[in-house]
């Protein structure tokens, strides 16, 4: 009988990670637009639930939601646009710890 895998995280070793900031910046997320004159600006609620990342996290399925929502809480990033403004990217491939900057090193722990 084959074991059900252990859910991961949403965090930048995930490697769903490019999928999922796509996701929350493109219409069903945040939105993510230029206005001439002011820059990037994103539709939020600023809900601290997040529900458009719930929204897409469950969509996605196979991911820790929970846990994901921690791992923001903990790094501050207490809305949807929070995390979509953050612009954190995929972490790199086959990259030694101590060469990982302290954003994907807590992201990744549990």
């Amino acid at each position: 009988m084959k074991k059900k895998s252990a859910l991961l995280a949403m965090t930048t070793d995930h490697p769903e990670w490019g999928k999922f900031m796509a996701r929350l910046h493109g219409p069903r997320g945040c939105n993510a637009r230029q206005k001439k004159g002011v820059g990037t600006i994103y539709t939020c609620g600023h809900e601290s639930d997040r529900p458009r990342i719930r929204a897409i996290l469950q969509e996605m399925g196979d991911v820790d939601i929970p846990h994901t929502m921690g791992c923001f809480t903990k790094r501050g990033l207490m809305c949807d646009c929070a995390v979509a403004r953050s612009g954190i990217a995929p972490a790199p491939k086959r990259v030694l710890p101590e060469q990982r900057s302290w954003w994907e090193i807590m992201m990744s722990r549990p």
